[in-house]
């Protein structure tokens, strides 16, 4: 089905800066491959990150996956909207993802917890520091005109 022409069908109001139908897109290139793949071998999986030649993005942020003997990952990203420590945030949420995944392979997603032990303890006690010591005795309106 053409872009332009299901573009146009559905009347989207259109940002030349923006793509009209999505925000994020997702490649998986050999995926038959895939069905070859056993548990065994994905114990060896091996991450590492490399630097690569900065591009225009097409849409907000895309997921590259190409197959060959093994699996890489190229992940480009609209600077305007994504500061480049949140993306090495979300590779490294995906690579806690998947180290648990090969780790035990029948795990349910939901059961994955992706947070470092330091972002568990900054989100769940750090920014939820909210305890504030005030006088038992006065009221909210009391405190507000102090």
């Amino acid at each position: 089905y053409p872009f332009d022409l299901l573009v146009s069908q559905l009347n989207l109001k259109r940002d030349s800066s923006r793509s009209a139908l999505f925000d994020v897109l997702v490649v998986l290139q050999n995926q038959s491959q895939l069905k070859n793949i056993n548990t065994e071998e994905l114990s060896d999986i091996e991450i590492n990150s490399f630097d690569f030649d900065v591009k225009t993005a097409q849409v907000d942020i895309s997921f590259r996956f190409v197959e060959t003997d093994s699996l890489h990952l190229t992940i480009e990203y609209n600077t305007d909207i994504y500061e480049g420590y949140l993306i090495e945030k979300m590779f490294s949420h995906f690579e806690n993802l998947l180290t648990q995944l090969v780790e035990n392979p029948l795990t349910a997603i939901e059961q994955i917890d992706y947070l470092t032990e330091t972002e568990k303890q900054q989100l769940v006690f750090d920014f939820n520091d909210t305890e504030v010591l005030y006088p038992k005795d006065k009221t909210v309106v009391d405190l507000f005109e102090e």
